[in-house]
């Protein structure tokens, strides 16, 4: 990565409210020359004090004020406070969606789950992607699927399938909940947030 130089006293503001939603102090423009069928553009990133990196965007040719217009996006999904609102009207959001659930998870003799907090994964794979934290029996899992991560972001409650069905690369056998409609399973690693190589739940 290359850092960038000449960035101004209001953009690196900006970028040190971003790392602070992170558990960053600070962050640092960064940039690299993609190659393969990339060649010719570059991808544009935020380097925090902790050494996780936020993707930002990649351009060939993007106006010298382009990197502050989406610093501006993405504070308004991921400073501390806009992180703060959107893990409060989510959470009750995806506990109104919770009993319909497990009002089906009874009806095919399934676990019912609890929603015990909306989290924002801050590292590794699948960085700045809301995730669920679910309470399945006796197990806490960090449920993570492509549907809820736009639920959450969009502020808005879950579709719940009409159509019951058992979720991707799952099979009946494996399913223990249902999940907006899908079934799903605790014990899987499917599904679930992980850091790196590892699961984080």
């Amino acid at each position: 990565m290359n850092v960038s130089k000449n960035v101004t006293k209001r953009v690196q503001e900006k970028m040190n409210i971003i790392a602070s939603g992170f558990g960053a102090r600070t962050g640092t423009k960064v940039w690299r020359r993609c190659t393969g069928k990339w060649a010719g553009t570059v991808d544009y990133s935020i380097l925090f004090d902790n050494g996780e990196s936020l993707y930002v965007y990649n351009s060939r040719g993007a106006s010298k004020g382009y990197f502050e217009k989406c610093l501006d996006n993405l504070i308004s999904k991921y400073s501390p406070e806009a992180i703060r609102k959107t893990k409060e009207i989510s959470l009750a959001n995806f506990r109104q969606v919770a009993d319909i659930d497990n009002a089906k998870a009874v009806e095919l003799g399934l676990l019912p789950y609890e929603v015990l907090s909306i989290e924002l994964n801050k590292a590794g794979g699948y960085m700045g992607w809301f995730y669920t934290r679910l309470r399945v029996g006796d197990r806490v899992i960090n449920h993570l699927e492509t549907g809820a991560k736009y639920s959450i972001m969009g502020h808005k409650i879950p579709e719940v399938s009409e159509n019951y069905f058992v979720a991707g690369g799952l099979s009946d056998d494996e399913v223990d909940y249902v999940f907006h409609g899908v079934g799903h399973s605790s014990t899987s690693r499917l599904y679930k947030v992980r850091s790196g190589n590892k699961q984080v739940s």
